[in-house]
């Protein structure tokens, strides 16, 4: 099975952000929605990039947060709240923040978080 990542390649000006966790139809995991964050603010920086585009590998776009990952990142309402805020939040405002053009490729599977 292969690791949840999301993917950045560049092609001229167009950024393509990929998420990849086909195995769960892409479902997020705590680790995507960081590395979401942290892709989009430096996406945000490059003044040469004109348009980025998100999609899902395997053939879908995303089934929202990984619910395996519920019973140890949401064990108490606190955790749940601290997961939503440092993860979720940061990666939706990122996302949003980002000043440059950004398309959602939607295929497949799109639910969840993967709608936000």
């Amino acid at each position: 099975m292969s690791r949840a990542a999301v993917n950045v390649e560049r092609k001229d000006a167009i950024a393509w952000v990929t998420l990849s966790n086909p195995g769960k139809l892409n479902a997020l995991a705590l680790a995507m929605w960081r590395t979401l964050a942290e892709t989009f603010t430096a996406l945000d920086r490059d003044e040469s990039l004109r348009c980025i585009i998100m999609r899902g590998d395997g053939g879908n776009f995303a089934a929202g947060a990984d619910i395996e990952e519920f019973e140890s990142v949401r064990a108490t309402l606190a955790d749940g709240m601290q997961y939503h805020n440092d993860a979720i939040a940061n990666a939706l405002r990122a996302i949003a923040e980002c000043r440059h053009p950004t398309v959602a490729a939607i295929e497949g599977v799109c639910v969840g978080g993967g709608l936000e």
